[in-house]
C-alpha cells in the first residue's frame, strides 16, 4: 500500500522490528539499502540490472529474504525542489510494485521519499 503521511507510514512498520528496504531506481539500474532491525542505520545492498516484470520480482524476493517492514523509495527533485520528470515513471514503477505485492498477499507499506 502506498502510504502518503509519515506519520502513518511510522505508525504501521512501528509496530515490528523488521528491516526498511529503501529503492533507488536509476534509468538502467535500481540500488537497494537494507536498515538494521531497529532503523538506526542504513546500508547500501546491491544493484539490480533488470526492469519491468524482472525487476518486480527481484524486489519481491528481497524483501522475503530481508525480512521487511516497508519500503522507502526515492524520488529526485530538482534544486527548487520541483519533481523531476523521472519522478512519473517512479510512481508507475511503485503502483506495479504494490499491485505484485497485493497478488502475491505482502502487505507493506511504500512511502516516497
Amino acid at each position: 500500500m502506498i502510504i502518503c503521511n509519515i506519520n502513518e507510514f511510522l505508525n504501521i512498520i512501528n509496530s515490528n522490528s523488521k528491516k526498511l528496504m529503501c529503492v533507488d531506481v536509476g534509468k538502467n539500474k535500481t540500488g537497494l539499502a537494507f536498515s538494521d532491525p531497529n532503523r538506526k542505520f542504513s546500508l547500501a545492498s546491491t544493484v539490480i540490472k533488470k526492469s519491468g516484470l524482472e525487476l518486480m520480482n527481484e524486489l519481491r524476493r528481497k524483501v522475503i529474504e530481508y525480512d521487511v517492514a516497508g519500503i522507502i523509495i526515492g524520488l529526485p527533485l530538482n534544486d527548487d525542489n520541483t519533481p523531476n520528470k523521472k519522478c512519473q515513471s517512479i510512481k508507475d514503477i511503485t503502483k506495479n510494485l504494490d499491485f505484485i505485492f497485493n497478488t502475491n498477499k505482502i502487505d507493506l507499506p511504500i512511502y516516497y521519499w
